[in-house]
């Protein structure tokens, strides 16, 4: 079977995923980095 075993892991998500998975808008995830309530993770989109 062709590939079978491989695993590849997901190192972040973009807003637009985070948005889509969790329900939440980007407005209200763009607050809560603001006021530091959360932030990313891995790096700031520039």
């Amino acid at each position: 079977m062709k590939g079978a075993g491989h695993v590849t892991l997901k190192q972040g998500f973009r807003t637009s995923e985070v948005v889509r998975l969790t329900g939440l808008t980007r407005r209200q995830l763009d607050h809560w980095d603001r006021t530091g309530f959360i932030g990313p993770s891995l790096a700031r989109a520039e």
